[in-house]
Order: structure tokens, then sequence, then C-alpha cells
């Protein structure tokens, strides 16, 4: 199985409900309002709406959409 290619930036069509890593391994996932980064700081893990500009990237897909039926909540 090949992986596929790193991502410079996320655009519309990667809104599909797959989970990117960036970088330094922060987690981007779509949301109704855009995107939402989460971070990992040495005291907490942080949640914000951001955009996944091309100075973040690559960007990895590390979880595919879910399937049919299926909800991430």
């Amino acid at each position: 199985m090949t992986r596929p290619a790193p991502i410079m930036e996320l655009t519309a069509e990667h809104a599909d409900g797959t989970i990117y890593a960036d970088g330094e391994g922060d987690l981007w996932h779509p949301c109704p309002f855009g995107r939402v980064v989460t971070r990992r700081r040495p005291f907490s893990i942080d949640q914000q709406l951001a955009a996944p500009l091309p100075i973040y990237g690559p960007y990895r897909a590390v979880l595919g959409p879910p399937g049919e039926g299926e909800s991430r909540t």
C-alpha cells in the first residue's frame, strides 16, 4: 500500500472529513466554519479555528473520511 503524497495547502476539495497532520504534528479537520486545528502545548491541548496555510505544511492524511452512516462525535 502506498501513502498519498503530502499536500502543501488544504483547500475545499480536501474537506471530505479526512484528518490531516501538519509538519509540527498538529491535527487539522474540517468543521462547518472552515478548519479546526488541535495543537499540543506543554501543559494543554488547544483547539481553535484556523486557516491551513502553506507555511504550516506539508500536510499528510492521518485518518480517512468516515464511512457511510459513521460519525466522529
